[in-house]
């Protein structure tokens, strides 16, 4: 009689850790959408002051370490990726390089903001108009970021929608409808909505096809980024949702 073996093979090809809001209940499905089977994603969750955060300040409730124990350890992550735009922008992107590194030493660490800054460059468009959903302070922080990066806006609105969990069930008409005035009158090249807890991965095709220009969100980029960056085949088919066709 064969002895059964106790342990199953490993089929994954890469391992991600995922650390996202408390609050985003899109973030993480939109992530693995644009993700293949194969990679495996391991999720945990901070809260976050929002006092704090309405005032242009991002404050996770716990500490980066705190964040990066709740993940797999080191040797069992190839990638982290930080769901969080904004906060992103308001850490800084080279702080955002090594907030993992006690917790997760050679651990790369990315996030969506500094995708959009790659994704698009890759694309090479440079005249994106820009919609969020932050408080306005918030969504100044965003534009400037890409300004002072080479891609100003040549448009942009916030639809100043502050709950996370409503943002889950936004109605993508609504979105093509604010976002295609930003990008008519402005002559974009593309619209970027920013936020990863919008869950609009399967719409950005036909988004793009109404409104005329390519169409990306925060977690197409940073999925893109992350099978780039784990040379993985796909990254650029991630792209290519975003495009008319």
């Amino acid at each position: 009689m064969t002895e059964t073996r106790p342990f199953l093979p490993d089929s994954a090809r890469a391992r991600i850790g995922l650390v996202i809001m408390g609050t985003d209940e899109g973030g993480e499905v939109s992530f693995k959408q644009f993700l293949p089977s194969e990679v495996e994603v391991h999720t945990t969750r901070t809260g976050l002051d929002t006092e704090a955060y309405e005032n242009g300040t991002f404050r996770p409730l716990s500490g980066f370490d705190a964040i990066g124990q709740a993940l797999p350890p080191a040797p069992r992550l190839d990638l982290i990726a930080f769901s969080c735009t904004s906060g992103s922008i308001m850490t800084g992107m080279d702080a955002m390089k090594g907030v993992f590194i006690k917790t997760h030493p050679g651990i790369p660490c990315i996030n969506p903001a500094g995708a959009a800054l790659l994704g698009l460059r890759h694309l090479e468009l440079s005249a994106p108009a820009l919609l969020t959903p932050y408080p306005e302070i918030v969504h100044d922080q965003v534009r400037t970021f890409l300004a002072k990066n080479g891609l100003a806006p040549v448009a942009d609105r916030t639809i100043e929608i502050f709950e996370d969990h409503l943002l889950s069930y936004i109605n993508p008409r609504y979105l093509i409808e604010v976002g295609q005035p930003l990008v008519e009158n402005a002559a974009a090249d593309c619209l970027f909505i920013s936020c990863t807890a919008f869950k609009i991965a399967d719409q950005l095709r036909a988004m793009a096809n109404e409104i005329g220009v390519p169409v990306f969100s925060s977690s197409q980029f940073m999925a893109w980024q992350a099978l780039s960056q784990l040379r993985l085949p796909g990254a650029e088919d991630i792209l290519k949702l975003g495009f008319p066709g």
